[in-house]
């Protein structure tokens, strides 16, 4: 069929088009586009005004636009959404158990308090798109492995034949007047510092830091270097663990933040509202005052200067005609349903993907009905599931490499083996205990679930399993379906009197 085809393009003299290039020019690194979302997680106007008026990238966008006389306003719905989204999920995290060694993975947790660790570090997560946990020692402070948490912009992360190998901490330190970054490169089976001059990036000696000077490089393992310190063979542990929820389009290998395609939708937010309360500022009541009738300064006879908050009046020429000065009042038209038409139409672009506007408490639709309220909440529950899911990851690797370290530490052999942790999370906007009730009993009528599933769906984690045991066995016992022994039969305690006449 080649043949013909060829032969077909050749008769009707069909040129086949080159291959076109495009050039796209990515106005933003890594770096600040971290530093851009973090813009908008702080939330400070004068921060945003500044920034994107040195950025430039959009020249009508609100933010990078100078408003002479308008009052820039932001509404703090993206902070909002980070600290609700982290506090959601971290609020509804029970117990941390695990098949083996329940006694180290609890020393840990509560040497590190876990839980303020992860609610600390999951909104930066959310923000700036991705982070790590660094597993390390200090004989000063204790015998039990330190997690900390690196956020997006102070780590680096290396693959090889795209397999994760390194992460490198940056820290940042001050000394004489220069700066530097002591990056810590945390591999397989070692740990290695380097220290670098922040302006050119230029390697220097690790003692050009004073505070740096006994700072040594650390193999363990099983990993091997040659005399030069180069890895010849990688270990079996890597005490860094890197901490992303959404992977980026943008940035290969990083995570994406949830504000990665918002940017605009904020910006046309902050604008609507901005306009909103300018509009209601310039639509004051305004009264038209004489000349005659204006308030002046009962010492000087001074006209008294307008305050556009406490008094808002245009002076008029006085009438000579007796009665002729009037005060005139007039009020403007706010086109207030517009307003909030447009305000809830970009606040569901803002929210659209994320979470739901009942979430946080808004309530556009003044639905009151249960049944809606759950159904407003699914976006929430999305979001909120891709959270749990990536820390039912995270949170048991990063248990297991501590206590791997610390086996390191102490000098213990360590096993490639990770022990099986689980974490226990609360179910989120459950129907509420009547409603289950009434779904259980008819449930329970039509006999298509069982008694043991059904204490089970109502109680949840309220109940531990040897109570859901003892309350399965009080109903059956009050419906007559709890097997009970025959006495004199199959219990050797009850005396049988035909035992005693054949003897």
């Amino acid at each position: 069929m080649g043949w013909f085809k060829n032969m077909l393009r050749s008769w009707l003299d069909i040129q086949n088009l080159n291959g076109r290039q495009f050039y796209i020019q990515n106005m933003m690194d890594f770096d600040a586009n971290v530093f851009k979302n973090y813009m908008w997680y702080r939330g400070d106007p004068e921060e945003l005004h500044q920034f994107f008026r040195q950025v430039g990238s959009e020249d009508a966008s609100f933010w990078a636009t100078a408003t002479h006389g308008v009052r820039k306003i932001h509404t703090g719905i993206p902070a909002l959404i980070a600290d609700v989204l982290s506090d959601i999920v971290i609020q509804d995290m029970n117990e941390i158990t695990a098949t083996t060694r329940q006694v180290d993975v609890d020393y840990i947790c509560n040497k590190n308090d876990i839980e303020n660790l992860l609610s600390n570090s999951l909104p930066y997560v959310l923000v700036k798109g991705d982070g790590a946990f660094k597993v390390s020692f200090d004989s000063k402070v204790g015998d039990y492995p330190i997690i900390e948490f690196y956020e997006a912009d102070k780590v680096e992360f290396k693959y090889e034949r795209s397999k994760y190998s390194e992460t490198i901490f940056k820290n940042y330190i001050e000394h004489d007047n220069r700066h530097y970054v002591h990056k810590e490169i945390y591999g397989y089976g070692y740990i290695k510092n380097e220290l670098y001059t922040l302006d050119n990036n230029k390697k220097v000696p690790m003692n050009t830091v004073p505070e740096l000077a006994d700072v040594k490089d650390f193999i363990f393992a099983g990993a091997e270097a040659d005399k030069q310190g180069n890895i010849s063979k990688y270990g079996t542990l890597n005490m860094a663990v890197p901490f992303l929820i959404f992977k980026s389009a943008k940035f290969k290998y990083r995570g994406k933040s949830i504000f990665e395609t918002k940017q605009g939708n904020f910006d046309a937010l902050d604008e609507v509202v901005s306009q909103w309360i300018d509009a209601i500022r310039k639509g004051r009541t305004t009264r038209y005052i004489p000349e005659r009738l204006l308030p002046r300064n009962p010492k000087t006879g001074e006209i008294l200067m307008k305050n556009d908050f406490e008094s808002s009046y245009t002076q008029t020429k006085g009438d000579l005609a007796e009665g002729g000065n009037k005060i005139q009042v007039e009020t403007p038209n706010i086109q207030a349903e517009q307003y909030l038409q447009t305000y809830v139409t970009v606040l569901d672009l803002c929210l659209q993907g994320l979470i739901s506007p009942s979430t946080l408490g808004i309530d556009n639709k003044k639905l009151d009905n249960a049944e809606a309220q759950r159904e407003k909440e699914k976006a929430t529950l999305y979001t909120r599931g891709k959270i749990v899911e990536a820390l039912l990851k995270v949170i048991p690797k990063l248990l297991n490499v501590s206590i791997k370290a610390m086996d390191v530490y102490h000098m213990k052999s360590i096993t490639e083996d990770d022990i099986e942790i689980s974490i226990a999370f609360g179910e989120y906007a459950n129907p509420s205990f009547e409603s289950v009730v009434e779904t259980m009993a008819k449930a329970r009528q039509g006999q298509s679930m069982s008694t043991v599933k059904i204490v089970d769906e109502m109680y949840g984690d309220s109940l531990t399993a040897e109570e859901k045991e003892e309350e399965v066995k009080r109903i059956k016992e009050e419906y007559g379906l709890a097997q009970m022994n025959e006495p004199g039969m199959f219990d050797p305690d009850v005396p049988d009197p035909t035992l005693e006449e054949n003897v």
